[in-house]
């Protein structure tokens, strides 16, 4: 098997766990013992930590929220109802080359802020949808990307910590945020559920010697 698949695999035994037991604490991918004798005194030296844990996390699974924006789709609607970019585009017919060539960066640059602010305020609208039933969220990074064929920016990317309970109401929200936005060039995506990997933090001091077993 390849190291992807491994990971895979690793997932998935994880999340057949999660769906018997009412809580579980996955280990992270690619942590090694010696033996038997090192996993329990990797488990003494943590079992502080992981009570707390178990008390944390009982019943609460892990979603991955991720908001993509198309550039090609906004910057042109953007465009179109701004009042400031039409008169630059106004001005900018039959003008000289050194004042026409001023013209466009002045409207690239109302449009990247125009874009900006776009991409931030449904950021901001689809955290705010699901806040009410969210615990605790986790940055993920975001940055360009690409979603299938699709080139997209990766404009929000976190996990987030619920109750089991608040399952179907946190999917329920992000429908109702996300629906809206499709035609405005947002797509709204998730994966999950899964054991809480981002929000689970042990065996730190055992790490880097069980790695060297």
């Amino acid at each position: 098997e390849s190291l992807g698949e491994e990971v895979r695999h690793h997932e998935l035994v994880a999340e057949r766990l999660a769906e018997r037991w009412h809580t579980v604490l996955p280990a992270r991918f690619g942590r090694v013992y010696r033996d038997d004798e090192g996993v329990l005194a990797a488990l003494r030296a943590e079992r502080e930590n992981i009570e707390r844990a178990i008390e944390r996390l009982a019943g609460r699974e892990e979603w991955g929220l991720r908001l993509w924006g198309d550039r090609s789709v906004l910057g042109p609607r953007l465009a179109a109802s701004d009042e400031e970019i039409g008169r630059l585009d106004q001005e900018g017919h039959g003008s000289m080359p050194g004042r026409a060539f001023l013209l466009r960066r002045k409207r690239a640059e109302r449009l990247a802020r125009l874009v900006a602010d776009e991409l931030d305020a449904a950021s901001r609208e689809v955290l705010r949808s699901v806040s009410p039933h969210v615990e605790d969220a986790r940055a993920q990074g975001a940055g360009a990307g690409k979603r299938g064929k699709s080139a997209l920016d990766l404009i929000l990317s976190v996990a987030c910590l619920i109750h089991r309970r608040e399952r179907q109401a946190f999917l329920e929200a992000l429908e109702v945020a996300g629906a809206p936005r499709l035609a405005d060039g947002f797509v709204v995506e998730t994966t999950g559920p899964r054991p809480a990997y981002n929000f689970l933090d042990l065996f730190h001091k055992e790490e880097a010697h069980s790695h060297e077993a």
